[in-house]
């Protein structure tokens, strides 16, 4: 079941896992043992990361409520405001019904 934090989480990763890509190159760039023993590390990490991005995907998935799952994806990962997911997704929603019943799915456990 998701989690708040694991949707928080989620929408730092892509940024995160930019970041140590461009580090591995450079890591590899850089010569010597250390180096490439690092690159390796930090490859792990990534793996790590792109594995945990693509549990949440495949729970996010599982999501029955399609509502509630655009907005989950549209909040956490694009970071839109709850007004803009409101009028995106329509439906008559407000940004506080929708705000509402993401903290609703998550105090739930839907």
């Amino acid at each position: 079941m998701l989690t708040k934090e694991q949707m928080e989480r989620y929408g730092a990763m892509e940024s995160y896992i930019i970041i140590l890509i461009d580090r591995k190159n450079f890591e590899i760039q850089s010569s010597g043992r250390k180096r490439c023993k690092e690159a390796m590390q930090t490859q792990k990490q990534i793996d790590q990361l792109m594995e945990e991005k693509r549990e949440v995907e495949k729970e996010l998935e599982r999501i029955p409520n399609l509502r509630i799952r655009t907005a989950l994806i549209m909040k956490y990962k694009y970071r839109y405001s709850w007004k803009t997911i409101a009028q995106k997704i329509g439906m008559g929603d407000t940004e506080d019904s929708i705000r509402i019943a993401v903290e609703r799915f998550f105090r739930k456990g839907e």
